[in-house]
């Protein structure tokens, strides 16, 4: 049995966090499928209040080659950062995609690429 298998068995009440984190080791892990479905369930109700899982779950789509939800898991990620943001107003979603990465914490390159590739497959720039 896997670990997040005996994890769940011992906690299955774990709090909603713990799926945050899950998601993304399941990404990083290159099992697409299984963090977009997850992201699915973090996000169902109020996507646009959870722009960065929008923005992973755009790339878990985008590496499984569902285009089309990768593109609306995109623009959902995008309007919610602009309206958002703190930053310089000249921003642009270049300028969002980077600061995704940046507070992404990915230390491996090619963890980085990854991400970066699967926001570019969801017509975002990587």
């Amino acid at each position: 049995m896997a670990g997040a298998e005996v994890a769940y068995r011992l906690n299955p009440l774990h709090p909603s966090w713990y799926n945050y984190y899950k998601s993304r080791l399941l990404f990083l892990a290159e099992r697409y499928g299984e963090a977009a479905t997850l992201l699915e369930q973090r996000t169902f109700d109020t996507p646009e209040r959870e722009p960065r899982d929008m923005a992973w779950r755009a790339a878990s789509y985008g590496h499984l080659g569902r285009i089309d939800d990768a593109e609306k898991c995109g623009k959902i990620f995008l309007d919610a950062i602009r309206t958002r943001w703190c930053g310089a107003s000249t921003a642009d979603p270049a300028d969002y995609v980077n600061w995704l990465v940046d507070v992404s914490y990915l230390n491996n390159e090619h963890d980085v690429l990854r991400l970066r590739e699967g926001l570019r497959l969801a017509g975002l720039p990587g």
